[in-house]
């Protein structure tokens, strides 16, 4: 039997967000995650970071601790920073998807991102499609940098943007933008 009600039932109109994510895809090959290192300087850190590690690892182990168990310990730190330091600058590709209109009125807020992350534009002529961005230590020796560093932004589709570039880097853009969804 059917019910009757005095007033219509209506739902609230939702509006879709401005945009969405893809899940972030490595632009890499496997073999990269046993040499994760792109750049001279990236291994030079990563190596003095853990050294003082594990030699505080070492330091404040228990003196009840066999010596043995404190270079486990210390080797098992050093392995733990070196993956950690390494892979998360490994080249990712995030795609984000307009769903009000064409991806280029993106762009420029996207742009604006790298810009107060200090990344410089690079010299070569972008077209509106295509935007290349130089890390801020690309001003340095040539050494201390690698091109997996950089960053490209891309109009793929009419409403498809992909951005490549190290996984840490694109977490904080992505992070960024999930903020700016929710004001």
């Amino acid at each position: 039997m059917p019910i009757s009600l005095d007033r219509p039932i209506s739902l609230p109109a939702t509006k879709p967000p401005p945009f969405v994510f893809f899940p972030t895809v490595r632009a890499h090959s496997f073999w990269r995650y046993f040499w994760p290192f792109q750049s001279v300087k990236q291994f030079m850190l990563t190596i003095a970071e853990s050294l003082v590690a594990a030699i505080i690892c070492i330091l404040l182990a228990p003196q009840s601790t066999r010596p043995d168990a404190r270079a486990f310990l210390a080797v098992g730190f050093l392995l733990a920073v070196l993956r950690k330091n390494g892979c998360e600058a490994l080249p990712s590709k995030i795609t984000i998807a307009s769903t009000r209109g064409p991806a280029r009125q993106l762009m420029p807020m996207i742009e604006q991102i790298f810009v107060e992350r200090e990344y410089t534009r690079a010299p070569l002529p972008a077209s509106g499609d295509h935007i290349h961005f130089l890390p801020p230590l690309a001003a340095g020796p040539s050494w201390f940098y690698s091109p997996e560093q950089d960053i490209e932004l891309a109009v793929v589709y009419d409403n498809i943007i992909e951005v490549r570039g190290p996984k840490n880097t694109l977490y904080s853009i992505e992070m960024f933008l999930r903020w700016k969804l929710e004001e």
